[in-house]
């Protein structure tokens, strides 16, 4: 028996010794497919929701974009990425996988998705939480920020309008949801951050033109902000 049991620790060891730790495994296949990527793929793998819900915890939609990252102090082109609203992540995914990490968001600077450029801000003067922000535009020394993110709910009667976005396969009969929430912000060089909640609220920011920037007031708040801030540059 106890030479039995001294085999078993043996082969254990041995097994150990020839298979290494998960994570190790995983980090060397995203290594072996991203090639020059592999360094901004170091982070944990991604959060999994295993549980059926309405909506999606990502930004846009759960499909993965390419676009440009800028990472400890490198640029790297068509990155597979997407945003966890729920998580506040920015997730990678390399060529050719279906699994994902989350970026060390200490060394993410910026990344483009979507045609948007986002910024990491870490203890911003400004004051806003630290986070993945949607730079909108700016003029100057104005920038005006949103930040999406989804919270988890729960209600017998789930509807688009209920979860604050459009989801086109949405089912009555689940009642956990990912609502949508979403806040925009106005920062002026190195002053304290203004939350802008509607469209009103940023003319007032500029109330020495706000007569002559009503004209670029749309229905959507980031809209009326990129065109005002077209606008403002363009006759600077």
């Amino acid at each position: 028996m106890k030479f039995r049991t001294t085999a078993v620790i043996l082969a254990s060891l041995s097994l150990s010794a020839v298979c290494p730790a998960r994570e190790t495994v995983q980090y060397r296949q995203f290594a072996d497919s991203s090639g020059y990527l592999s360094t901004i793929f170091r982070g944990p793998e991604a959060h999994k929701y295993n549980f059926a819900y309405n909506g999606t915890p990502f930004w846009f939609s759960p499909e993965y974009l390419k676009g440009d990252l800028r990472y400890n102090g490198k640029t790297y082109h068509d990155v597979t990425m997407n945003v966890d609203a729920y998580n506040g992540d920015l997730l990678l995914r390399p060529e050719g996988s279906i699994t994902s990490v989350v970026a060390v968001r200490e060394f993410v600077e910026w990344f483009t998705l979507s045609g948007k450029q986002f910024v990491n801000l870490k203890d911003d003067s400004s004051g806003l939480p630290d986070g993945y922000y949607w730079k909108v535009c700016s003029t100057g020394d104005c920038v005006f920020y949103c930040r999406v993110f989804k919270t988890r709910d729960t209600d017998i009667s789930v509807n688009s309008d209920m979860i604050g976005y459009r989801d086109p396969n949405i089912r009555g009969y689940i009642h956990e949801y990912f609502k949508y929430n979403r806040t925009c912000w106005l920062v002026r060089g190195s002053g304290k951050a203004v939350q802008i909640r509607t469209k009103g609220a940023l003319l007032k920011e500029f109330k020495q033109r706000k007569a002559e920037l009503k004209k670029f007031v749309v229905p959507s708040l980031t809209d009326t902000a990129e065109a005002i801030f077209k606008y403002l540059n363009d006759n600077e």
